[in-house]
């Protein structure tokens, strides 16, 4: 079993899966009833016990590549399972539920709670390079273009191992379900900033564009202007 190395402990990875697996489940039961939901899981787990859904695909080619299919792996596996079962609307509804979950649960690792306050106290190139640090722990993303001022910031990812293994493993349209979680971690964990992303890799945009201003700053247009 393979750790991500941004979550420090076994113990705190064990509470991650452990919260990630109850949020699921909840949701599970909601669609498909107790039994069913325990069903699903049990099968999903027997799956991925039996290398689903990378059997298909070469070994990870660097430790980003592994950590990133730990986080996507759990997610194709369902979605897989439930299309068998309820076909593919259904499957896909549920499905980006289930990623939405596992995101609120194991982003919290990865970006920090900004403190407005603090953040006005920075120099540009401060936020710059936080940000940067930031974007550059997500083991599915590589990202440049990075531009912060204390309006806010936006930056561009122009690789995502989400939407390649999507599509490589034959589910293109799972690619959008894993930008479709971002939304609502961004709205909890940074209130005071407005999120947008006019692009998206998952929609054959050049790149994600990720926005984020301040919830009083002008939009960029009405800045420059």
């Amino acid at each position: 079993m393979r750790r991500p190395p941004l979550v420090p402990t076994w113990s705190s990875y064990a509470r991650l899966q452990y919260r990630t697996a109850r949020a699921s489940l909840a949701i599970l039961r909601r669609h498909l009833g107790t039994r069913e939901a325990l069903r699903t899981a049990a099968s999903v787990l027997l799956r991925q016990l039996r290398g689903d859904p990378w059997r298909a695909l070469s070994p990870p080619g660097d430790p980003k590549e592994a950590d990133s299919r730990l986080q996507s792996g759990p997610a194709i596996v369902a979605y897989r399972y439930l299309c068998e079962k309820l076909g593919q609307p259904a499957a896909l509804a549920i499905t980006a539920e289930l990623v939405a979950a596992g995101a609120l649960v194991f982003l919290p690792f990865l970006v920090p709670t900004i403190a407005l306050a603090e953040s006005r106290l920075w120099t540009d190139d401060q936020r710059r390079e936080l940000i940067s640090q930031i974007v550059g722990r997500f083991p599915n993303a590589s990202c440049d273009a990075v531009v912060a001022d204390a309006s806010g910031f936006s930056f561009h990812i122009r690789a995502c191992a989400f939407v390649t293994h999507a599509t490589a493993l034959g589910h293109p349209e799972l690619a959008a379900t894993f930008c479709g979680a971002d939304a609502a971690f961004f709205a909890r964990q940074l209130p005071e900033l407005i999120f947008t992303r006019p692009t998206t890799l998952a929609a054959n945009g050049s790149s994600c564009h990720f926005c984020f201003r301040v919830v009083d700053a002008p939009p960029a247009a009405e800045r420059a202007s």
